[in-house]
């Protein structure tokens, strides 16, 4: 299978490239730059480091006729707002325009905290941080919103998930979880216009499959609830990748599994594809990627942890 894909570089410098990839027999690439853009780091008048301006993107994908798609970051000055590059390509840097969500708080920082052991009120800004299209060339944008602490000074957000139509739109926008720890960090369209999205949870692992217009058609709890991907095999089902833990204290160890979310909607698995990644009790310093290919799927994984021997 071929197909032209879009790598990116964040450095002092982004260079923004594409070339073509061959699969699975043999592997050639070809690196073409499209065009670059420099991330400066601001001197204060004491000759202290400042704030770094410029454009930084965040995620990309392809849509059917093989624009490039970029979420980004514009930091500025002062503040850093989400960007969308539709075309990235012919736009370039200049072409990056405001995110079209919603925000209904004021901006600036908001207090999420506590206060004699009562809530207040959620961050209702959505944060999105990932980003994929689908065939019809819409745009879909998965993070978080409602962010708050709760009474014992624990994390509460519901996963955020917004579609745009093949101009950059707002077609809908929704938060699921309710009071949960959700967040939206894996997305892959369905062929009847909605998605199937999956991501971490403070007690485990989320998927849900999301209706064209929004709706939340079912929900399963899965893993340890650390990092987790998607990618769509055909016939309706999907690879789902997640993180498996057993034993305990001195026995425990966490292993790279998957699960098959299959066309009628059972979850099924896991099936352990890396044993013992890591063997902390306490970390959730694990990362997933998925991509589909012919036939299957590829699962790549590692463990951040940096205080790690």
């Amino acid at each position: 299978m071929s197909k032209r894909t879009i790598l990116w570089l964040l450095a002092s410098a982004f260079v923004a490239c594409s070339g073509h990839v061959a699969m699975p027999s043999t592997f050639t690439a070809r690196l073409d730059i499209t065009w670059s853009t420099p991330i400066t780091t601001d001197m204060t008048a004491q000759g202290t480091l400042g704030r770094s301006q410029g454009l930084v993107l965040v995620a990309g994908a392809l849509r059917p006729d093989g624009t490039p798609v970029f979420l980004g970051q514009l930091h500025g000055p002062q503040d850093v707002r989400s960007v969308l590059l539709l075309d990235a390509e012919k736009t370039k840097p200049g072409g990056a325009v405001p995110l079209p969500l919603p925000m209904p708080d004021p901006p600036g920082p908001q207090f999420t905290g506590t206060w004699l052991f009562r809530k207040q009120r959620p961050n209702r800004n959505p944060g999105v941080s990932t980003l994929t299209t689908d065939e019809a060339g819409n745009v879909w944008l998965g993070g978080s919103t409602n962010h708050y602490m709760g009474v014992a000074s624990d994390s509460h957000s519901d996963a955020y998930l917004a579609k745009l139509d093949a101009a950059g739109r707002l077609v809908w926008g929704q938060a699921y979880g309710q009071g949960r720890t959700l967040v939206a960090r894996g997305i892959a369209p369905t062929a009847d216009g909605g998605a199937v999205v999956v991501g971490p949870d403070l007690l485990g692992s989320w998927a849900a499959r999301i209706a064209a217009d929004g709706k939340m058609l079912a929900g399963h709890t899965f893993g340890t609830g650390d990092d987790t991907a998607v990618a769509p095999l055909g016939g309706g089902r999907f690879l789902i990748a997640g993180f498996a833990s057993r034993g305990e204290a001195a026995t425990h160890q966490d292993d790279v599994a998957i699960w098959l979310l299959d066309a009628a909607g059972e979850l099924r698995g896991p099936t352990v594809v890396r044993q013992a990644i890591s063997r902390d009790v306490l970390g959730r310093y694990g990362r997933l990627t998925a991509s589909p290919t012919t036939g299957g799927a590829y699962v790549a994984s590692n463990w951040g942890e940096a205080t790690a021997p």
